[in-house]
């Protein structure tokens, strides 16, 4: 639905108010003139970026909440497994809170360079490095071993820290406070043994999906 419906018509809304700028694109060299010479225009860009980040929050709830569905051991219809995946994820769209919002992109971008290949979240795959931070970047190798090596076990044991939250805010209705303060809990000192079971349940399957 996403790709057939609103991606054409967001296609297609972008380029109509980018087109009363006179810009082909826009980039850091000319936002600020776009913002100061055409403030409604700018507006109307950001109410649209806000409705794209709404419409990838609920593709990102429809994921997680469908594959909670996943593994009810219930006999169900597509239609009804559908209906019921949708209906939760429209209620839950409607204790819409920046907390909360802010949250699950957060989480979902430490683990995005590990789900970006089997969610397919379009709005993800446009998330793109600079070219001159890539250049910078492999000018210095030993640095970019080094930052990677050291992301990744920050990401990596936050994100373990963090796995329960999602779950309480997603399905039990928690607050994100209430959430963090039960994972950090749940996990203190437990990361070895949290870290198994996180394999298990996300980077096991990643890792197929990639050698795969």
């Amino acid at each position: 639905m996403v790709e057939y419906l609103w991606l054409p018509l967001n296609s297609f809304l972008a380029g109509l108010l980018l087109s009363q700028t006179g810009y082909l694109f826009i980039s850091y060299n000319n936002i600020f003139a776009i913002i100061t010479s055409s403030p409604l225009i700018s507006l109307a860009f950001l109410v649209l970026i806000v409705i794209n980040l709404l419409v990838a929050y609920f593709q990102i709830c429809l994921l997680f909440i469908g594959a909670r569905h996943l593994l009810y051991h219930e006999k169900r219809t597509l239609i009804e497994y559908s209906r019921k995946v949708f209906q939760q994820s429209f209620l839950f769209m409607k204790r819409l809170s920046f907390c909360k919002m802010a949250f699950v992109f957060f989480y979902v971008a430490m683990l995005f360079p590990f789900i970006r290949k089997i969610l397919k979240i379009y709005y993800l795959n446009k998330i793109v490095i600079p070219d001159f931070i890539v250049t910078y970047l492999e000018d210095k190798h030993w640095l970019v071993g080094l930052m990677i090596f050291a992301s990744a076990w920050i990401l990596l044991y936050v994100s373990v820290r963090l796995m329960f939250v999602l779950p309480k805010i997603l399905f039990e209705k928690k607050t994100v406070r209430e959430g963090v303060k039960f994972s950090l809990q749940k996990t203190k000192n437990k990361f070895s043994f949290m870290l198994g079971t996180y394999y298990s349940l996300l980077l096991k399957p990643i890792s197929f999906s990639f050698s795969s």
